[in-house]
């Protein structure tokens, strides 16, 4: 079926009207839409609780990536507040240009070369292998996702199972590290 929308003009040359027709096949706009890919950039880009993530990602080389829709990947998204928690100064050395390796390996940390929505979730804590070539420990502990990272420190899952077309977002309450990672507040030596 054909959707026709008339639109009447005024030509500012000699008061002239005119009548426009535009045709276009119904459902097409939608179609169109729905073809747009999802990825996990996408989920995190229109989540307001997970900027300052989403402009690490930017400042990274692993939007490229995270973006790539032949991919599957699971991103355990820290929230906004997660990184409040860390010092400004680590913030600001991460999102520095020259300190791009670290910010790197500190996303891939972040990230699952695979889709673990969260009922995959084992209750016994089982190791992972992220995109960093290292590993976090998740799990079940009562009723809540954990993610323990190797420096011990452990989190939860806020909001479990964002969808996207290339995997899945799981916001968390901290900001994982592993043993290559030091973001402690040096300014007071």
């Amino acid at each position: 079926a054909l959707l026709s929308l008339s639109f009447i003009t005024l030509s500012s040359v000699g008061g002239v009207m005119a009548q426009e027709t535009f045709e276009q096949e119904e459902g097409e706009e939608e179609m169109q839409a729905e073809e747009a890919p999802n990825t996990v950039t996408d989920v995190i880009d229109n989540k307001s609780n997970l900027s300052t993530l989403g402009q690490a990602i930017e400042a990274s080389s692993l939007q490229g990536a995270l973006d790539d829709t032949s991919a599957t990947y699971t991103v355990f998204a820290p929230t906004d507040q997660a990184f409040d928690i860390l010092p400004q100064s680590a913030i600001d050395t991460l999102l520095d240009p020259a300190n791009q390796d670290t910010l790197d390996d500190l996303l891939q940390y972040h990230v699952l070369g695979s889709e673990v929505p969260s009922s995959d979730v084992p209750e016994q804590p089982r190791m992972l292998s992220t995109l960093a070539e290292t590993e976090i420990e998740v799990g079940l502990v009562n009723g809540n996702v954990q993610i323990t990272d190797e420096q011990g420190n452990q989190y939860q899952v806020v909001t479990a199972d964002l969808e996207a077309d290339n995997g899945v977002v799981h916001t968390i309450d901290g900001v994982l590290l592993n043993n290559q990672v030091n973001l402690s507040d040096d300014s007071s030596d």
